[in-house]
């Protein structure tokens, strides 16, 4: 999968296909180089390598330019 590609997914399918990718042995190098993303630009969209596995947080805070759904509607 090419950066824009994993880029143009929706959160919950970002983190499906990071956690495939790790349940398949791939190691965190390996993921991080195939997306073209270094360790602090997941972090920066809100994504965490934790014990052979992926996370996300709850609510991204100011460091993202995605929205997490929470913002105010005017």
């Amino acid at each position: 999968m090419t950066n824009q590609e994993f880029l143009a997914l929706d959160d919950k399918a970002q983190l499906r296909y990071l956690n495939e990718e790790a349940a398949k042995g791939v190691s965190f190098n390996e993921i991080s180089a195939g997306i073209k993303m270094t360790k602090k630009e997941l972090e920066k969209i809100g994504f965490y390598y934790v014990k052979d596995k992926f996370m996300q947080k709850p609510m991204k805070g100011y460091q993202t330019t995605k929205r997490s759904g929470n913002e105010e509607k005017n």
